[in-house]
């Protein structure tokens, strides 16, 4: 199963992205987080020093938060990007990293807690987050900085459309469905599904109104078995040798 993730932004934040086939990077000394970053000992992030070469996009496992569609969403006007990565993508940054659109990042879990990271390491510093931000249920893509795009002043990472499988089009958004297909369709030359966000009749999430199929992932496959079994079939010449 791949691994869905979700990544909320307004409506002309999404028409930026597919305008310009990119990803802005987010740096550390402008988060909303004052306390992150931080590592112990320290009681501020000042300069950001340990993390100023580092930069990250960030995602949830979650769309149905009403506190993200409002902060990150525009109060409901925005999408939710949805992105089906394939399972190894984190299980290989765990201790490697691993290539997106052609920049070498890692995906890590955010962990939630109290105490501040007894490290200076700018992956472990940007990984661990208060526990008052748990209901982001984050991940992020952390890059060194030099190995992305400079524009402008900021970062950017070529857009990773071939991982795009849907779009959650804002309860209180004023656009419909079919404009957010053709938009990808005409700036990515891609066909995805597009829903629109409701609340939920029981409970205070906000849901999509139908479900987004999951991208069918690839197999793993095992070289080293293959390998053994083409051997098994090779069998040895037995014809006439020529010389050179």
């Amino acid at each position: 199963m791949p691994l869905r993730l979700y990544h909320y932004t307004t409506w002309e934040g999404m028409k930026g992205i597919l305008n310009s086939k990119s990803f802005r990077i987010s740096l550390c000394k402008n988060t909303n987080d004052y306390t992150e970053g931080v590592p112990q000992g320290r009681e501020e992030r000042g300069n950001a020093g340990e993390t100023s070469e580092y930069g990250y996009i960030s995602l949830s496992k979650i769309c149905n938060s009403p506190a993200m569609w409002d902060y990150y969403a525009d109060k409901s006007r925005g999408v939710c990007l949805v992105f089906d990565f394939p399972s190894s993508f984190y299980e290989e940054s765990l201790s490697d990293k691993i290539n997106l659109c052609g920049s070498e990042t890692r995906l890590l879990k955010i962990e939630y807690a109290n105490e501040k990271v007894d490290s200076n390491k700018p992956y472990e510093l940007l990984s661990r987050k208060s526990p008052n931000w748990e209901h982001e249920k984050e991940y992020r893509f952390i890059f060194q900085l030099e190995k992305t795009k400079l524009k402008d002043g900021d970062f950017y990472i070529d857009f990773p459309s071939e991982f795009l499988n849907g779009i959650i089009v804002g309860a209180a958004c004023d656009h419909q469905c079919a404009e957010v297909q053709t938009l990808c369709y005409e700036k990515l030359k891609i066909q995805i599904t597009a829903t629109k966000a409701k609340g939920s009749p029981n409970t205070f999430d906000i849901i999509p109104s139908n479900q987004i199929p999951h991208h069918k992932q690839t197999p793993k496959i095992d070289r080293k078995k293959l390998r053994e079994k083409l051997d098994t079939r090779r069998k040895p010449w037995t014809g006439p040798t020529r010389g050179i």
